[in-house]
């Protein structure tokens, strides 16, 4: 049976009619920021103006901080990304304190990546709007172009290979913990100045970051109740003329 004109038509229309909430539109743009550790393994070479001695690991070198990602709009099922600032603070015996990382705060560095294999949830009040709420999960890969070290003593240190992190997400940002995972072959050689003008003293391995769950309403709503507790001790000691809590 032939289809007429006006019926081709009514057919394109049909999911123009469907309930908002029935069909997802793509993720918009904008900014993630992930919270967490990053860990590495650092080795320094040795015979260098940077380290005249002799070779050695820094194992588990680690930082606390964050970092941010621009997000491009969704199409199909991937999301592309730029880095944006992202900066971990540690310390380490022998070496002090440092921070890493990339963009404004140390003045330098980049990374990029995209998620693939989109997945949103229709039961988000978000899946009609494209709210990043509505991210249900996803397979991300950062590649760390080029990231700085900064030491105590006010040295840079910066790194030059294209470095990749990967994980499967659960959220945006993740609502579980979750491990950015570098691969265990992969090495990030680092340079005592700029990579085309400096020299190598040393490279990264076994890179991850572990970045931390976004906590559950539940846990806003426990923290509300408790501190609206402390409160109305407090009220009911100041009403009954007392300087502490009202014990029972």
């Amino acid at each position: 049976m032939r289809c007429s004109r006006a019926c081709l038509l009514l057919l394109a229309a049909l999911p123009m009619c469907l309930p908002a909430s029935a069909r997802a539109a793509p993720i918009v743009a904008g900014d993630t920021t992930f919270h967490g550790t990053a860990v590495q393994d650092v080795t320094i070479l040795g015979g260098t103006a940077f380290n005249p001695g002799p070779e050695f690991t820094l194992y588990g070198l680690s930082g606390v901080g964050y970092f941010t990602i621009h997000r491009q709009a969704q199409v199909g099922s991937t999301i592309e990304f730029a880095g944006g600032d992202s900066l971990f603070s540690g310390s380490y015996a022998g070496l002090g304190s440092y921070t890493f990382g990339t963009g404004a705060p140390l003045g330098g560095g980049s990374f990029h990546g995209m998620i693939e294999n989109v997945v949103q949830d229709p039961t988000d009040p978000g899946f009609a709007s494209g709210d990043p709420s509505s991210f249900a999960s996803g397979d991300y890969t950062a590649y760390l172009d080029r990231f700085l070290f900064k030491l105590a003593d006010g040295t840079i240190l910066e790194t030059g290979g294209v470095y990749a992190l990967a994980a499967t997400l659960d959220g945006l940002p993740p609502r579980t913990a979750t491990t950015l995972q570098g691969s265990a072959t992969d090495r990030n050689p680092i340079y005592y100045g700029d990579p085309a003008n400096g020299f190598l003293v040393g490279y990264t391995t076994n890179g991850a970051i572990y970045v931390s769950a976004v906590p559950e309403p539940s846990a806003f709503c426990l923290g509300g109740i408790a501190m609206a507790a402390v409160g109305l001790s407090l009220a009911r000691s100041r009403r009954r003329g007392g300087s502490g809590p009202v014990t029972a």
